[in-house]
C-alpha cells in the first residue's frame, strides 16, 4: 500500500503537468484521457501486484505507445468522428486490461483484501470519465445536486437564491438551471432544493479542493467501492464458492449500468453502496448465528445501522428499502436483545426527525409524496407489471437492454428459488429467499410509478440501488469449477454483447438517454440507417405491443434452458474457450442478421408516426421532447399546413385499409384535412373536425386525458410492395392560423 501511495502521487503530478502542457491543444475529451492516463496506469500496475506480478506484455505496451501517439495526433488527420474512433480504442484497451487483471485477481478472492477490487474498476471509470463527461454535460437532476454542493462548498449553507443569481451552474453545464416545482421558498426569498442534502454534503469537501472536477472524483470513488462492497458481501455470503463471488464482481463492477452511472450524480450510487455494506452485515450476522456465538459483531452492527440511517437521508424512496432490511436485521438480531433495542430506537428517532424536518420545511412529513403515492394495491395489476417488467426488460430503459450479461439472473434467481448450489455451511434457501422479499417493496414501489424509468437518466435508474443485491444472486451460478457448457455459452455470448453495448455508450453517452416513446436511442440509430422498423422487434412497456409480452416470455425460457443445457461439469469441446469466444460473436452476427431479415420481411401492421423510421419532411414532435412526466401523452407527430410525412410499410397484401388515430386542434377559420397518397397516387381525403382547444392554443394547458383524439378510416385502397404511403395537412392557408393535427398512429389491414 506505501509503494501505491506513493506511485500514485507520482502519477497525479504527472498528470498535472500534462494538464498545464496540453491546455490549449483540441482534443476534446481525448485530452483528458490523456491527463489522466498516468495514474490509472499506477492504479492498473498496484492491482497487476496484487494479482500475483501480472505485467503488460511487450504487445500491450506497444499497443498503449500507438494510441497514446494517435491521441496526440489524430485532430490533424481530418477523419470524421476521429476523436470518437480515438476514445473507443482507448476504451477497448483498458477494458482489455481490467478484464485481464480481473481474471487473475481470483488468487486474492478468499484472502480479506479489498484493495485490488476497488482499485481495478476505479482506474477503468477513471479513464472513461474524461470522455463521458466531456461528450454529455450533468442533465435531469445532476446540475441541481452539483448546485447544493456548490452552495455548501462556498458558502456553507443549502440557500440556493445566491447560486440562482450568479448563475453558478455555468461552472458544470451550459443549459440553464432554475428553480424546480416544489422547491420550498424561505421568508426572506431563500429558495431551498427539494432535493437531499446528504450527497452534496458529502462532495462539498472535495468540491471544495477541486470545484466540480473533485466532485465528479468523488463520485467515481462512491461506484468503485459499491462494487468493492459487493464483493465483500458475497465473500461473506458465499464463503464456500470464490468463484462466483468473483464473476459477481466483474458483472457488478464492469457491466452497465453501474460504469455509466459512475461520475454521474446521482443518489442511487451511493444507495447503492449502502445496500452492499446491509448484505455485508446481514451475512456477517448470518455467519455469528451459525457457529452459536451469542454476541454480536460490533464492526457489523454499526456499518448495518449507519447504512440504514443513511438511506432514506440520501433519498426517501430509499425508506422502501429500509424498513424492510431493518426488519430482516431485527429478526435475525434475536440473540442479541440490547442490539435489537439500540436498532428499534435508532430507527424511530431517525423516522421521527425525518418527519419532523419534511414537515418544517416542506409542509408534508412526505416531502414530495402524497398517500396515494404510497397506494401500491391501488395500482391497477397491469399498470404494476408494465412497470416492474419495464425494469428488466424495456427496449430503452430495462437493464436486460442495456447489459444482456443481467440475463443471467434469470437461471440464477430459478437456482436461489430452488436451493440449488448450496454448499455445506451456508444458509437455507428459506434464509436466502428472506433477503430477496425484502427488496420487493421497493420494486413494486418505483413499478407503480408512471415515471418508473426514472426520468431523464441513464437506463434502470431505480434500480441502480438494488444492483449489489442482485449480483448476490449469481454468485451461486458460477460457484461449480466446471459450470455446465450451456452456462458456458451464455455467458461468453452475454459478455460479448455486453460489452459491445457498454463500449457503444461510453463513446456515445447521450445514447443512454431515451424519450419515453416506446423506443430507445441506439434502435433509433439503427432503425435510420436501416430505414426499416427494427423497434416493433422490441419489448417496451411504454408503448405496448405484441413484443411487450412475447419477447420477455421466450426470452427467459431460452436463458433458462440454455443455462442448464449441458450436464453439470460438461467437457464439450465446442465449449472450450479457443472455440466458446468465437462461436459466440458468430451467433451473435447471425442473431442479427435474423432480426434484420425478420424486419424486411414482416408486414407492418403499424405505424407509430414518430419513429426514426418515418421520414419527417415537415412537423414537430408531440409533446415537445422537453415535456415532464411524458408517458401521460399519447405521443405522435404534429403537422401544420402542408406538412407531411411518409414511410415505407412491408405489404401483406395487396389492399390496404387504414385506421388512423390523431388529435385536431383545428380553427374554424382553417380547416384542415389529411391527404393520404400511396406512392403519387391520392387514395383519401380525412376532413379533420374542429375542436375548440385549437382556439385556446393546440391544447396547451388541457390534461392529456380529456385531449380529444379520434379515430379515421381511410381504404381499401391499392399498395404494392415498395411504395411510399405518405400524410399531408392540407387546406386554405390563413394569416396567423394555429390549426394542426397530430398523428399517432396508424394500425393497417391487409387483404
Amino acid at each position: 500500500m506505501k509503494r501505491t501511495a506513493y506511485q500514485v502521487l507520482v502519477a497525479s503530478a504527472a498528470s498535472f503537468v500534462l494538464a498545464d502542457l496540453l491546455p490549449a491543444v483540441p482534443f476534446g475529451g481525448v485530452r483528458g484521457m490523456l491527463v489522466v492516463l498516468p495514474v490509472v496506469a499506477a492504479l492498473f500496475a498496484s492491482v497487476g501486484r496484487s494479482a500475483g506480478g501480472n505485467r503488460p506484455t511487450a504487445v500491450e505496451v506497444a499497443l498503449w505507445g500507438g494510441w497514446i501517439l494517435l491521441a496526440l495526433q489524430h485532430h490533424s488527420l481530418g477523419v470524421p468522428g476521429a476523436s470518437g474512433i480515438v476514445a473507443a480504442l482507448g476504451l477497448a484497451l483498458a477494458g482489455a486490461r481490467a478484464l485481464a487483471l480481473a481474471v487473475r485477481l481470483r488468487r486474492r478472492i478468499e484472502q480479506p483484501v479489498l484493495w485490488p477490487f476497488f482499485a481495478l474498476p476505479l482506474a477503468l471509470y477513471l479513464f472513461a470519465w474524461p470522455w463521458t463527461t466531456t461528450a454529455r454535460f450533468p442533465d435531469g437532476d445532476e446540475p441541481y445536486y452539483l448546485l447544493l454542493t456548490h452552495s455548501l462548498a462556498e458558502d456553507g449553507d443549502v440557500d440556493l437564491a445566491d447560486e440562482y443569481r450568479a448563475q453558478a451552474w455555468r461552472g458544470f453545464t451550459t443549459v440553464p438551471v432554475e428553480p424546480q416545482p416544489g422547491d420550498p421558498e424561505g421568508p426572506d426569498g431563500e429558495i431551498y432544493s427539494r432535493h437531499s442534502a446528504l450527497l452534496p454534503l458529502l462532495l462539498a469537501p472535495l468540491y471544495r479542493l477541486a470545484g466540480p472536477f473533485g466532485a465528479q472524483l468523488g463520485m467515481l470513488a462512491f461506484a468503485a467501492a459499491a462494487a468493492a462492497a459487493g464483493l465483500a458481501a458475497a465473500r461473506a455470503r458465499f464463503p464456500g464458492a470464490p468463484r462466483g463471488a468473483l464473476a459477481a464482481w466483474a458483472i457488478l463492477a464492469f457491466a452497465p449500468p453501474l460504469m455509466l452511472y459512475a461520475g454521474q450524480f446521482w443518489v442511487e450510487v451511493p444507495a447503492a453502496l449502502l445496500v452492499a455494506l446491509v448484505c455485508w452485515s446481514l451475512a456477517r450476522l448470518d455467519q455469528r448465528a451459525s457457529v452459536a456465538v451469542a454476541s454480536t459483531p460490533r464492526n457489523a452492527f454499526l456499518v448495518l445501522a449507519l447504512a440504514l440511517v443513511a438511506l432514506p437521508l440520501l433519498k426517501l424512496r430509499f425508506l422502501a428499502l429500509a424498513l424492510p432490511l431493518g426488519t430482516l436485521a431485527f429478526a435475525r438480531l434475536r440473540s442479541s436483545a440490547n442490539r435489537r433495542r439500540e436498532l428499534a430506537l435508532l430507527a424511530a428517532t431517525t423516522l421521527l426527525a425525518l418527519g419532523l424536518w419534511n414537515t418544517w420545511r416542506f409542509g408534508n412529513p412526505l416531502r414530495m409524496y402524497a398517500g396515494s403515492d404510497l397506494a401500491i394495491f391501488e395500482v391497477p395489476l397491469g399498470a404494476q407489471l408494465r412497470g416492474d417488467f419495464g425494469l428488466f426488460f424495456d427496449a430503452a430503459f430495462g437493464l436486460f437492454a442495456l447489459a444482456p450479461i443481467w440475463l443471467l439472473l434469470v437461471p440464477a434467481l430459478h437456482l436461489a428459488l430452488r436451493g440449488l448450489r448450496r454448499q455445506p455451511g451456508q444458509e437455507s434457501p428459506l434464509v436466502r429467499s428472506a433477503e430477496v422479499a425484502a427488496f420487493l417493496p421497493y420494486l413494486l414501489l418505483i413499478g407503480m410509478r408512471r415515471e418508473w424509468y426514472g426520468g431523464w437518466s441513464p437506463p434502470f435508474r431505480y434500480g441502480v440501488v438494488l444492483l449489489p443485491a442482485l449480483a448476490l444472486l449469481l454468485a451461486p451460478l458460477f460457484a461449480a469449477k466446471r459450470p455446465t457448457s450451456g452456462l458456458r455459452w451464455l455467458g461468453a455470448t452475454l459478455s460479448a454483447l455486453s460489452a459491445t453495448l457498454a463500449l457503444v455508450y461510453l463513446v456515445h453517452p447521450a445514447w443512454a438517454y431515451s424519450l419515453a416513446d416506446g423506443s430507445s436511442r441506439l434502435l433509433d440509430e439503427l432503425s435510420r440507417n436501416f430505414a426499416g422498423d427494427l423497434v416493433r422487434l422490441f419489448p417496451s412497456m411504454v408503448r405496448m405491443r405484441p413484443a411487450s409480452w412475447i419477447v420477455p416470455i421466450v426470452l427467459s425460457l431460452t436463458v433458462l434452458v440454455v443455462a442448464l443445457a449441458g450436464g453439470k461439469g460438461s467437457r464439450s469441446r465446442f465449449a472450450r474457450p479457443r472455440y466458446l469466444w468465437t462461436f459466440s460473436a458468430l451467433g451473435l452476427v447471425l442473431l442479427w442478421s435474423v432480426l434484420l431479415a425478420v424486419a424486411q420481411r414482416l408486414p407492418t401492421s403499424r405505424i407509430e408516426f414518430e419513429d426514426t423510421w418515418v421520414s419527417h419532411p415537415g412537423g414537430a414532435l408531440f409533446p415537445e421532447r422537453w415535456m415532464a412526466d411524458r408517458t401521460r401523452f399519447d405521443g405522435g407527430w404534429a403537422l401544420r399546413h402542408d406538412g407531411r410525412v411518409s414511410a415505407r410499410p412491408i405489404a401483406g397484401g395487396r389492399t390496404c385499409r387504414l385506421a388512423i388515430r390523431l388529435l385536431p386542434f383545428v380553427e374554424s377559420a382553417s380547416p384542415l384535412a389529411l391527404e393520404v397518397r400511396a406512392g403519387e397516387r391520392l387514395v383519401a381525403t380525412l376532413r379533420l373536425p374542429t375542436t375548440d382547444a385549437g382556439a385556446a392554443g393546440e391544447g396547451r394547458g388541457m390534461a392529456p386525458e380529456t385531449l380529444p383524439w379520434v379515430t379515421l378510416e381511410a381504404g381499401p385502397f391499392a399498395l404494392a410492395g415498395g411504395e411510399d404511403l405518405s400524410f399531408r395537412a392540407v387546406g386554405p392557408p390563413a394569416e396567423g392560423a394555429r390549426s394542426l393535427v397530430v398523428l399517432d398512429r396508424a394500425d393497417l389491414f391487409w387483404q
